[in-house]
């Protein structure tokens, strides 16, 4: 695959994973199952962060305010290890401002069609199927076991969680967070920053911006 050639040529410098919670493991996960021997550090968002500290074999070279520093003395490609859609977003603009390559990483599991396409800074998690002629913008996570049916679109910055299931069709807007084991069905659009609670099963579109629906079928919460 194209994207293991990326990295293995990537190697001399290695690749920072970006942040050191859960979502930095999943990506910890993701690249050793990618490539083993890749080198790879994590750099904390902390800046009061303990030098000593090791997660998954992984050593901690740096923090957030260290970035421009990294950059110089020549790591090349970061992963960005956050799962909140706004803290990725603004990550997600700082370094690409600071010229870092922005790799998409794609689980060897996962089931992506030749006619499908990703823009940069991807997280696509294991067992996951994404179908004919779907586009994907920049900065996404695609977890685990999640299905991305036909011709449907999704922007930046958003987090499709477990297992969640887009029948085909469907556009989703900006930094939105589909819940895990939601359904969204065929020809049906989700507006930007929409989060879906887990279970959500959304059978009409959703034009409302900055709202969170529930349910089955999806409704809003009262505010």
């Amino acid at each position: 695959m194209l994207l293991v050639i990326f990295l293995m040529n990537k190697k001399e410098k290695g690749i920072l994973v970006l942040g050191c919670g859960g979502h930095a493991r999943f990506v910890l996960s993701l690249l050793k199952s990618i490539d083993n021997s890749m080198p790879v550090a994590l750099v904390s968002l902390d800046d009061d962060y303990d030098p000593n500290e090791v997660i998954m074999n992984t050593a901690i070279v740096g923090c957030h305010s260290s970035l421009t520093q990294l950059r110089e003395i020549g790591f090349e490609s970061v992963v960005l290890g956050v799962g909140d859609n706004a803290i990725r977003k603004a990550l997600f603009e700082e370094v690409f401002n600071l010229q870092f390559e922005l790799p998409c990483l794609v689980h060897p599991s996962a089931i992506i069609d030749s006619s499908a396409s990703m823009s940069l800074g991807n997280v696509v998690g294991p067992n996951v199927v994404i179908g004919s002629e779907v586009v994907i913008g920049s900065n996404n996570i695609i977890n685990s076991s999640s299905v991305i049916e036909h011709q449907s679109i999704i922007g930046n910055h958003c987090h499709i969680s477990l297992s969640s299931v887009l029948c085909g069709a469907v556009h989703i807007g900006d930094e939105v967070f589909v819940g895990a084991n939601s359904t969204i069905i065929e020809k049906v659009s989700v507006g930007s920053n929409t989060i879906l609670g887990a279970g959500t099963n959304v059978i009409r579109s959703i034009s409302k911006n900055n709202a969170t629906f529930v349910g089955n079928p999806a409704r809003i919460l009262s505010k």
